[in-house]
C-alpha cells in the first residue's frame, strides 16, 4: 500500500535506492490485519485458482516479491515446477528466504533475481527468458515505476511470459499522474500501456471493491 516517507526527490527517479534503505524494515511496517491487504489477497487468490486450474499454470515470475507477501501463496496453494522472483532489495530478499526456511516451501524448484526493473540488467534478463514463464506477476510494483520507464518495464513483462501477465496496482479511471495516491506513486494507464505494446491479444480490468485498486490481466499474442 502507499508508502509516504520518500526522502529526497530522486527517490521518484530512482525507486531502487529507496527500497534499498527501506528494504530490512519494511516487514515490519506491513500491518497483517490490514484490510485491503486481505480483500487485495483475496480476489487475486480467487481469480488465480480459476487460472491455474483452466490453463494448467506451472511457472511463474513474480516481480517485486518484497519479503514474500504474495510469494507465500503461491508456495502454499499451487502446484507449480517453478517459482521465481525478483526484487531490488537485498534485505527483502534475505528476508523472504527466512521465512520460507521455517516452512516446506521449497518443494517448488525456487530462484531469487537480485534485479533492478529499471535497469539494462532487466532488459537483458527479459531477452534471456524470453517466453519463459507461464504467468508474470507484479503486486503493487509498477505503481513505483517513473513515466518515463513504465513502458519499457511492461514490455519486458510482456516479453518474459509464455501466456498470460498479471499486475495489481492502484487503478482508478481518469487518474493518470505522480502523487494522487501518495507523493512517491505513480498512476499510470495500465491498460492502454498493455493493449498498446504489441504483445498482448487481450487485455482485461478488474476492480477490486472498495480499494480504490485494479488486477489487469493479459493474455499474450503468440502470432
Amino acid at each position: 500500500m502507499p508508502l509516504r516517507n520518500y526522502e529526497s526527490p530522486e527517490d521518484y527517479k530512482h525507486p531502487a535506492a529507496f527500497w534499498r534503505r527501506i528494504g530490512k524494515d519494511y516487514i515490519n511496517m506491513i500491518d497483517p490485519a490490514d484490510q485491503s491487504y486481505k480483500k487485495q489477497e483475496a480476489y487475486l487468490l480467487d481469480f488465480l485458482n480459476k487460472l491455474f486450474y483452466s490453463h494448467h499454470v506451472k511457472s511463474v515470475l513474480e516481480l517485486g516479491c518484497g519479503f514474500g507477501r504474495i510469494t507465500k501463496h503461491f508456495l502454499n496453494y499451487f502446484p507449480l515446477e517453478t517459482l521465481e522472483v525478483v526484487d531490488c532489495s537485498p534485505h527483502q530478499i534475505t528476508n523472504l528466504m527466512i521465512s520460507m526456511k521455517a516452512s516446506s516451501y521449497f518443494r517448488t524448484h525456487f530462484n531469487y533475481h537480485l534485479i533492478d526493473v529499471l535497469s539494462p540488467h532487466f532488459s537483458a534478463f527479459a531477452q534471456k527468458n524470453k517466453n519463459q514463464f507461464d504467468l508474470v506477476i507484479a503486486v503493487e510494483l509498477l505503481m513505483h515505476v517513473p513515466t518515463d520507464n513504465i513502458k519499457s518495464v511492461i514490455h519486458n513483462m510482456l516479453t518474459i511470459s509464455r501466456e498470460h501477465v498479471v499486475s495489481v496496482d492502484w487503478a482508478k479511471e481518469g487518474e493518470y499522474s505522480q502523487g494522487i495516491r501518495a507523493p512517491e506513486n505513480f498512476l499510470h494507464d495500465y491498460f492502454e500501456l498493455y493493449k498498446n505494446d504489441g504483445q498482448a491479444l487481450h487485455v482485461s480490468q478488474c476492480p477490486i471493491d472498495s480499494i480504490d485498486q485494479s488486477m489487469f490481466i493479459v493474455l499474450k499474442d503468440h502470432d
